[in-house]
C-alpha cells in the first residue's frame, strides 16, 4: 500500500529529514499567498533542526523519568511474554524497515531537487 498509494513516508526516528521532505512537497515554488508561505516556512523552521546547530523545539514529556529503555528492561524479565511479543512485532519490523528505506529514497530525491533549484542555470 505504501507504493500503491504513493505515500510520503516520514518517521520520528528521522524527524528532521521527514519535516524537510514535507516542506519540499507542501511548499511549491509558486505559492499563491506570500503571507501564507511565510507562515508555513516559520512553522517548518520551528519544528525542524537547524543544520548548523541541530536544535528543534520539542514538546516536553509529561511521563517524568519513564524511558523506553526502562520499559523494555521490565518487559525482558518475562521470557514467555518477550517471545510472543517479538513474534508479533517481527511483521511490524518488516513493514517499518521497508518504509524507512522508502523514506530515505524519497528524502534523497527531494534534497537533490532542492539542490538543483539552487544551482545557477548556465546557458
Amino acid at each position: 500500500n505504501l507504493i500503491r498509494y504513493n505515500a510520503i513516508v516520514g518517521t520520528t526516528e528521522t524527524f528532521s529529514e521527514s519535516m524537510r521532505m514535507l516542506q519540499h512537497v507542501l511548499l511549491p515554488d509558486r505559492f499563491g499567498n506570500e503571507r501564507r508561505l511565510e507562515r508555513m516556512n516559520d512553522l517548518f523552521e520551528k519544528y525542524t533542526a537547524n543544520d548548523s546547530d541541530d536544535t528543534t523545539q520539542r514538546n516536553p514529556s509529561h511521563m517524568g523519568s519513564i524511558s523506553t529503555s526502562s520499559v523494555m528492561a521490565e518487559l525482558r524479565k518475562d521470557d514467555v511474554f518477550m517471545k510472543e511479543f517479538q513474534e508479533y512485532l517481527k511483521y511490524e519490523q518488516v513493514i517499518f524497515d521497508f518504509a524507512l528505506k522508502m523514506h530515505h529514497m524519497q528524502y534523497d530525491l527531494a534534497m537533490e531537487a532542492e539542490k538543483r533549484k539552487a544551482e545557477p542555470i548556465i546557458v
